[in-house]
C-alpha cells in the first residue's frame, strides 16, 4: 500500500513488556548513578575541605615540634662543639629537614585553598547538570513507560478480539 508506513504482524505483547521493564530498569540505573556520583563528589569535597586540612594542621603541629626540638638539639650541639670539638652537622640537617617539611606543608595548605575554590565552582556546574538530568529522567521516563503500557494494553485488547483459527481451517490451507 503506497503512502503508508511499515506494517508489523504482532501477535505477542511480551516484547512490549520487556521493553517497558528495560525502560524502568534503565531509569533506575540512571537515578542510582546520579545518586552515587553526587555522593562521591560530596565525599571528595568533605576530604578536601574538612579532613585534609585537619591532617595538614596536625602534621604542621608535629613538624613545628620537631623543628623546635631540632633547634634545641642544635643549640646544645653547637655549645658542645665549641667546648668539646664535636660536630653539629646532624642537628643542622634535622633543622633543615623540618624547615623544608614546614614549607611543603604550607604549599599544600595553599594548594588546598585553591582546589577548594575550584571545587566549589566545578561542583556548582556538576550539580546543575545532574539536577537537569534528574529532572528530565523524572519527567520523561514515566510518560514513556505509560505510553509503552498503553500500547501493550491496546495490543493485548486487539489480540483478544481476534478469533482464533479453527483447526479445520488450517488443515484446508496446508
Amino acid at each position: 500500500m503506497a503512502g503508508q508506513g511499515p506494517s508489523a504482524n504482532v501477535r505477542d505483547v511480551t516484547t512490549l513488556e520487556k521493553a517497558q521493564w528495560a525502560l524502568v530498569a534503565y531509569r533506575e540505573e540512571i537515578q542510582q548513578g546520579l545518586i552515587e556520583a553526587q555522593a562521591e563528589v560530596a565525599r571528595f569535597a568533605n576530604w578536601l575541605e574538612q579532613q585534609r586540612p585537619q591532617e595538614l594542621a596536625s602534621q604542621m603541629q608535629r613538624t613545628k615540634r620537631e623543628l623546635e626540638n631540632a633547634k634545641a638539639d642544635l643549640t646544645r650541639a653547637e655549645m658542645m662543639q665549641s667546648s668539646m670539638g664535636t660536630s653539629a652537622d646532624t642537628e643542622r640537617k634535622r633543622v633543615q629537614r623540618a624547615t623544608k617539611k614546614i614549607d611543603e606543608l604550607v604549599r599544600q595548605r595553599e594548594a588546598l585553598k585553591r582546589w577548594s575554590h575550584r571545587l566549589q565552582q566545578e561542583r556548582s556546574l556538576f550539580t546543575a547538570a545532574t539536577s537537569q538530568l534528574a529532572f528530565r529522567v523524572d519527567s520523561i521516563f514515566p510518560s514513556l513507560e505509560a505510553d509503552l503500557k498503553n500500547r501493550r494494553d491496546a495490543l493485548a485488547a486487539y489480540l483478544a478480539t481476534l478469533a482464533p483459527k479453527s483447526p479445520s481451517h488450517e488443515d484446508r490451507t496446508t
